[in-house]
């Protein structure tokens, strides 16, 4: 038969066989064996019902001796008592054309569910990005600014930097429901993930946070990935920190390693295409508490969380998960196999590095015509700019704005606009600037970035775009940065700086 026949014990253990089965599994082999190592919990799961003398069944992807995997379908019941001791039947069935067919029809399907919930989700995102962040500026912004004062007393300092501190963290609250969303675009540069990873383990601040015992091993040639280093970064350190927070006071051990990956792990990634040489298996390994089995797959969604009230937001991990689909990846969690975790992710890898190139500018001082619907936010920035002693005209009024730049353009030096405005748009206003004043420089301010069009952008040669809430510090220091004798060039993505 070309199906494969065998009788196990209640310990997992091979007793007979048919020539199909024992060319999988010879006889006084366990069960488990079937499958890698890192993958053999699910069947240890599956074993509890086999040898409650229930009838079971489940798939398997198994490897065969030329590398390959087949998928395979586990039939499993009771088959009676021998010499007191009670055995199981198996059938194995290979059903990988099948599997192959099936997984093709519901592809688009998943695809299509799955950017259903992605876009509802980043609709949601969008909106409280948009909305928080610009109410994040005017607290943020204030505070920087209360800061600038003299005679301050040190209680009053230390309130404000705790007020910074937790506009910080509600920051990156807004950024990591972003990732998940994948309204934050990723950049496209290519780098190595090594190098990365070294760089971040010789910090003293994230040093501090794992044990002693830390090894990094890169077990292939080529670690060159495209993709976001500061997104993969920020990604890989919410990884080390939950990897960290479960190890044991002593004997803590985390195992970080760049290998590749395995043909059966392609099939987590969106795309049915994808072959194994296009990616890159990053894996995180501890001998912490492990993950209970029932919420092995949760842990990556939005706002679960296993821990205490207060001590974390769920989305740490969510933040994770849309890191690796934005670079067209996965992550996924499974127990390691002398305890722990193990979380592995798939990143999309090319040959090759490209370095990137900072220019340099000169210091300036400006005429600057600021723009904001946010009255609050056009006092402060009124304010703050007027005292580095730069000449400033500021309206909330885009029409007032219009009628500015149509009189005298050509004594503006820099602009700065938000984006998002009643009647006008910042990129309509730098359309018209741009015509009346080629010279004139242009920085664009918003609260949600995906809304920016970036041909747009490029083709009005807007010279920074910031992204709210950003620090006011950043805002003099990209004035300070500009004269009218900078031969630097106008590089429409000279400057790009998201808070």
């Amino acid at each position: 038969m070309e199906e494969a026949l065998g009788i196990i014990d209640c310990q997992g253990r091979v007793q007979l066989g048919n020539p199909a089965f024992l060319r999988l599994l010879p006889a006084g082999s366990l069960l488990t064996e079937l499958l890698p190592e890192d993958e053999r919990y699910r069947l240890e799961l599956s074993m509890r019902w086999i040898c409650s003398g229930q009838h079971h069944s489940m798939q398997l992807a198994i490897a065969d001796k030329d590398g390959s995997e087949r998928i395979m379908l586990l039939n499993s019941g009771p088959c009676g008592i021998l010499d007191g001791m009670q055995l199981y039947s198996l059938m194995l069935t290979d059903i990988t054309s099948l599997h192959q067919a099936e997984n093709e029809k519901l592809y688009l399907l998943e695809q299509m569910l799955g950017s259903r919930q992605i876009d509802r989700l980043g609709t949601l995102a969008g909106g409280l990005s948009h909305e928080f962040n610009n109410i994040l500026q005017v607290i943020r912004a204030n505070a920087e600014g209360c800061l600038l004062e003299r005679n301050l007393r040190p209680g009053e300092q230390s309130r404000l930097r705790d007020i910074l501190s937790g506009t910080q963290r509600a920051e990156q609250l807004l950024q990591r429901l972003l990732a998940f969303s994948r309204h934050q675009d990723p950049d496209h540069s290519e780098f190595r993930l090594s190098q990365m990873l070294r760089k971040m383990l010789s910090l003293a601040t994230l040093r501090s946070q794992i044990p002693v015992d830390c090894g990094l091993e890169l077990l292939t040639q080529n670690d060159v990935l495209i993709g976001d280093p500061a997104q993969i970064e920020q990604a890989v350190s919410q990884l080390i920190s939950n990897a960290q927070q479960s190890l044991p006071e002593e004997g803590g051990r985390l195992r970080i390693r760049i290998l590749e990956p395995r043909e059966a792990m392609l099939e987590r990634l969106p795309r049915a295409d994808a072959r194994v040489e296009q990616f890159l298996l990053l894996e995180i390994e501890d001998n912490g508490s492990g993950i209970p089995a029932e919420h092995l797959d949760r842990v990556f969604d939005p706002f679960f969380t296993t821990r205490g009230v207060g001590e974390g937001s769920g989305l740490g991990l969510a933040m994770v998960l849309g890191v690796a689909s934005g670079h067209s990846g996965a992550v996924w969690a499974s127990p390691a196999a002398q305890g722990g975790t193990v979380v592995r992710m798939l990143l999309k890898r090319v040959p090759g590095t490209q370095s990137l190139q900072v220019p340099v500018v000169q210091e300036p001082e400006f005429n600057v015509l600021l723009v904001d619907d946010e009255e609050v936010l056009l006092r402060l920035g009124k304010r703050l700019l007027t005292k580095s002693g730069i000449k400033v005209i500021a309206t909330s009024d885009t029409v007032e704005a219009r009628r500015i730049l149509n009189d005298d353009a050509h004594n503006i030096d820099l602009l700065i606009t938000d984006q998002n405005m009643p009647g006008t748009s910042g990129l309509e206003l730098a359309d018209l600037a741009r015509g009346l004043n080629p010279a004139m420089r242009i920085t664009l301010c918003t609260g949600f970035m995906p809304d920016l069009d970036r041909e747009r952008i490029a083709e009005l040669g807007i010279d920074a775009v910031l992204a709210k809430p950003f620090e006011i510090n950043e805002l003099l220091k990209l004035v300070a940065r500009w004269r009218p004798d900078s031969n630097a060039g106008n590089d429409p993505w000279k400057f790009f700086i998201s808070a």
